[in-house]
């Protein structure tokens, strides 16, 4: 099962930003939103043996380069974990960027992922939750 997960960073962003603010908006679905000049999404696919993959992807209209930082947190009753990947990107017209791969334990587990792609310019974030990807 997959499921892509995309958030337009749309021109909210900059307004937002040049008055001292932060934009944090929740993933929605790549099938309710408008194509924007940058977009990052968290790409959730089941696994046989009950992990889960998850995969930070970035996708621009123009040519952009940033950085990103993904970290995703595990829960279950035992207790939690952090995995926390970050490096740069480079994204553009018909060159998505795949960002990273993690695998997750997701048999009797849950998971919260979140993506922070920055650019100059912009800052956007991305989460998903094992509650609403499987």
């Amino acid at each position: 099962m997959i499921k892509t997960i995309a958030v337009i960073a749309a021109l909210i962003a900059v307004p937002a930003i040049a008055y001292g603010g932060s934009v944090m908006m929740n993933a929605i679905p790549a099938s309710d939103t408008a194509k924007g000049p940058v977009a990052c999404s968290i790409k959730v696919t089941k696994l046989s043996g009950g992990m889960t993959q998850l995969e930070g992807v970035v996708t621009a209209d123009q040519p952009v380069n940033g950085s990103y930082r993904m970290r995703v947190t595990q829960k279950s009753d035992g207790g939690s974990s952090d995995i926390d990947q970050s490096g740069d990107f480079s994204a553009g017209p018909n060159k998505a960027a795949a960002l990273n791969q993690m695998q997750v334990n997701s048999d009797g587990m849950e998971f919260d992922a979140e993506l922070t792609i920055t650019w100059p310019g912009g800052k956007l974030v991305c989460k998903e939750a094992s509650s609403t990807a499987l």
